[in-house]
């Protein structure tokens, strides 16, 4: 298995160099050997889960696939078919550490932990525990923590109704509740763009592009751990690299890039350090937290 699963992981880290302009690997593994230790280890685990539909033959099947995967379906949980998470043998309410354990292809696992339970995939208005999560084309809403469908191009948006990767929210005046409209982020470099989002679409930051001072788009600076990030102060933008968290002071536009931690190692999710994936940041009775594994046996 861990070949295949080794054959997975190169397949995984190749679409999100190609859905990135070359920039995925190093902004969440740091490097290609990183990113395909990380990713195998998490097949080999998922594979080794108890109930799991992840077979040798999905991983095979799947690995064959990826080279079509659409890249903005990608980053908005929408894998091509062959990559959708099979159904394990678990109902329901049962305990899970990942989606292919459950009869219905989705773990429920509340930030800082690592087990949950089996649950209906995501609906609209449904009720979900993480804030920010994207499972299946759905947004857990940072406004009203429900389900919401990302919104596609055309489709009216706003702080609770996001769109979909590779859109912007055009034309939102959250103080008059007015709502905006997704439209096609801007992927090309010099192209124009509007930085308020007001009159005309901003930048695709997944094409590692921000919209300057210029309003055109300009290449998003590459921040090492314990660099600047963010908004810095000549205008010109920055994103963490190898895993790290940009981190930024109350008021400030210009964090730092916290370094990524591995297994083991003390986290915060919100404040840094955070864990470098499959590892999460999971919650310790003492208050602290630790960067860990997934643990399937442990979930029961």
């Amino acid at each position: 298995m861990e070949e295949t699963c080794r054959a997975l992981a190169a397949a995984r880290c190749e679409v999100r160099d190609r859905c990135t302009a070359g920039l995925g690997v190093l902004v969440r593994y740091g490097d290609r050997p990183t990113c395909e230790l990380r990713e195998t280890d998490a097949c080999l685990i998922a594979a080794g889960a108890p109930g799991t539909g992840y077979t040798r033959d999905f991983v095979t099947i799947c690995t064959a696939a990826l080279p079509a995967q659409e890249c903005n379906p990608f980053f908005d949980g929408l894998p091509t078919p062959a990559c959708a998470d099979p159904a394990g043998t678990r109902v329901a309410g049962e305990a899970c550490a990942f989606g292919s354990q459950c009869q219905t292809t989705y773990c429920e696992i509340p930030r800082g932990s690592d087990c949950g339970q089996c649950a209906a995939l995501p609906t609209e208005g449904a009720t979900c525990p993480n804030t920010g999560e994207v499972v299946s084309g759905f947004a857990c809403s940072k406004v009203t923590a429900t389900w919401v469908a990302l919104r596609g191009e055309g489709l009216a948006c706003d702080a609770s109704l996001p769109c979909g990767s590779g859109l912007t929210c055009v034309g939102a005046v959250p103080a008059q509740q007015i709502q905006g409209t997704c439209m096609a982020a801007v992927t090309a470099s010099g192209a124009a763009c509007d930085p308020t989002r007001q009159t005309g679409a901003d930048c695709d930051r997944n094409q590692g592009l921000t919209c300057g001072a210029d309003a055109t788009c300009t290449a998003l600076g590459l921040a090492p751990p314990w660099g600047d990030c963010g908004r810095l102060l000549d205008e010109t933008s920055a994103i963490c690299t190898y895993g790290s968290l940009c981190v930024f002071p109350v008021g400030s536009r210009q964090g730092t890039c916290v370094e990524a931690m591995t297994d083991g190692f003390p986290c915060d999710s919100e404040e840094g350090p955070p864990c470098l994936w499959p590892a999460t940041c999971v919650s310790d009775p003492g208050g602290g937290a630790l960067c860990l594994l997934p643990d399937p046996a442990f979930c029961g």
